[in-house]
């Protein structure tokens, strides 16, 4: 019984135990898995890093080869203000950099090899590096090896008050085992020992990254194409303005047609025809303008800074030397980044439907967006220009959408409550005044069919009075009598008479007429609206009635 119980406490101790295990097993699994999982990662990443390191170069080349495309930084002999001129370690600074194109000169050694140097001659740059004086001869003097070996180079751009380095002259394979993975080498002198230097290109699959410079005619880059075929190296031509012969509209062509990807121009004078719009528009669809900033004797007096370099793109360069390389490529990629937003907005401004807009707004819009989309077009965009673009189109969407946002609010109640009020009582307003008229001419009216009627009815009485006066009396009235009565009965004012002369029965009939008369005038008078009864007017007529019967009285 002890034995069994031993067994069954041991047994639960074990199964205990390997409950416990379990989990710490699983998690070594999962930690050695997670493990595995992080270095196939970082395999990945690597393998990733270096895709995006040959994309790089090859984004360069393709935006070389479109002569339409971005803008292209060139750094001059590397970066001579931190290290010395076409050095390794300035070449490796641009690579790092975000530089494009990196130009150098080369020189041919007495073995027929090619170094970078800019000067035929050693004094300036290299130092020998037995005694530390300054190196004599020339490099077609001394073997490839006996030149790297010998020599040091000096700092920066050379000189006797530059101090040596440690750094050996670099030779172009050298050069471009470095480079050729990440930016393109343009050799200012390249097409002088092109033969060489394609040879050079071609054994490190490396002639798409290589620019030969220093073509000076159509006819030489013709020779060269046809004895080299391909693969081979790019050609750039190069016109002085003052030195090259001819016009430089038709050295672009010529030269362009001949071979040539890019023709670098040079001047002096910001006046030169290398900066006309005509002398550009050789380019497009053909190649791309180089110049460079570096001194005033080539830029034709731009500076080598952002203003510099913003008006040289402006005019039509797309590829641009200078001596600040670092600032270049960044104000590039500002370039393209503001590109980036302005083709967003381009996209956004094209889904917008005009006609729910007004004319006027929709017409800037229009007008907004064919800016914006020729700037977006264009490889050498500067910065100011796709700033504006971006910035006008903007405003212009904005000021679409504030109208929409006015259309689509709703009045509040309150202000149509009012609005109603208003038109009511303006309305009640126009009522009011429009009775109060029609009781005045009313009233004025019935005041004129009164006067009438009062008027008639006392001349109807006037002249029974004259009638019975004329019966009961002796037949010697006159016509003045009686109209003088009547006068005076109607108007309450006496009048002066004379004593009436002796008058004929014949005289009494045609006073009655012209009464009759007189009465039927005075109601067509009185008649008229326009013209209300007053007492001038029956006065009037009366003075007319006396004057008809003298006439009648002196006919007779």
């Amino acid at each position: 019984m002890k034995f069994t119980s031993k067994l069954l406490s041991l047994l639960v101790a074990l199964v205990m135990a390997m409950s416990l295990c379990v989990p710490a097993f699983a998690a070594t699994e999962e930690a050695s898995d997670e493990s595995v999982a992080r270095a196939t990662a970082s395999a990945d990443t690597k393998e990733e890093g270096e895709e995006e390191e040959e994309r790089t170069v090859d984004e360069i080349i393709t935006s070389y080869n479109n002569h339409n495309g971005r803008v292209l930084c060139a750094a001059r002999a590397g970066y001579p203000r931190l290290y010395p001129e076409d050095s390794l370690t300035g070449l490796r600074y641009c690579v790092d950099n975000g530089v494009d194109i990196i130009s150098v000169t080369v020189q041919e050694t007495k073995d027929k090899g090619l170094v970078l140097l800019e000067d035929a001659s050693l004094g300036r740059m290299l130092v020998d590096r037995a005694t530390g004086e300054s190196a004599k001869g020339k490099v077609s003097s001394y073997t490839l090896e006996e030149i790297q070996n010998n020599f040091y180079l000096r700092d920066g751009h050379g000189g006797k008050n530059r101090k040596a380095t440690k750094e050996s002259v670099p030779g172009l394979h050298d050069a471009l085992e470095l480079t050729r993975n990440s930016v393109m080498l343009y050799i200012t002198n390249g097409f002088q020992y092109a033969d060489t230097i394609n040879d050079v290109a071609k054994g490190l699959n490396a002639c798409d990254v290589v620019i030969l410079g220093g073509a000076t005619s159509a006819d030489d880059i013709k020779v060269f194409v046809d004895h080299t075929g391909t693969p081979i190296c790019h050609i750039t031509s190069n016109f002085v303005d003052g030195t090259t012969e001819g016009a430089p509209r038709n050295f672009i062509k010529e030269t362009l047609d001949a071979g040539a990807d890019a023709v670098n121009l040079a001047s002096g004078n910001d006046y030169s025809a290398i900066f006309k719009s005509s002398t550009m528009k050789r380019f497009e669809d053909a190649g791309r303008a180089m110049v460079s900033a570096t001194t005033f004797a080539t830029s034709g007096e731009h500076v080598d800074r952002i203003e510099g370099w913003q008006e040289l793109i402006e005019d039509g360069y797309s590829i641009i030397e200078t001596d600040y390389p670092k600032e270049l490529a960044t104000y590039i990629k500002d370039i393209e980044s503001y590109r980036t937003e302005l083709t967003s907005l381009i996209t956004q401004a094209q889904t917008l439907n005009t006609e729910k807009y007004s004319k006027e707004t929709g017409k800037v819009l229009e007008k907004s967006l064919a800016t914006a989309e020729e700037a977006s077009s264009r490889g050498a965009l500067s910065l100011r220009a796709a700033d504006e673009a971006r910035y006008d189109l903007q405003e212009s969407i904005d000021a679409l959408e504030v109208g929409a946002e006015v259309d689509q609010v709703h009045m509040p109640i309150w202000q149509i409550i009012l609005i109603v009020l208003i038109v009511l009582l303006a309305l009640a307003g126009l009522v009011v005044v429009a009775l109060r008229l029609f009781n005045r001419k009313k009233k004025d009216l019935r005041k004129q069919r009164k006067v009438r009627k009062k008027y008639k009815a006392m001349s109807e009485k006037n002249l029974a009075e004259a009638e019975t006066e004329i019966d009961e009396s002796t037949p010697t009235i006159s016509q003045d009598t009686a109209s003088f009565n009547i006068y005076e009965n109607f108007t309450g004012e006496k009048l002066e008479r004379s004593e009436p002369a002796p008058s004929a029965p014949k005289d009494l009939k045609r006073a009655q007429e012209a009464m009759d008369d007189a009465l039927d005038q005075a109601e067509r008078n009185a008649a008229k609206a326009a013209e209300p009864v007053t007492a001038e007017s029956i006065n009037d007529d009366f003075q007319k009635m006396l004057k008809d019967l003298e006439d009648a009285r002196n006919k007779d």
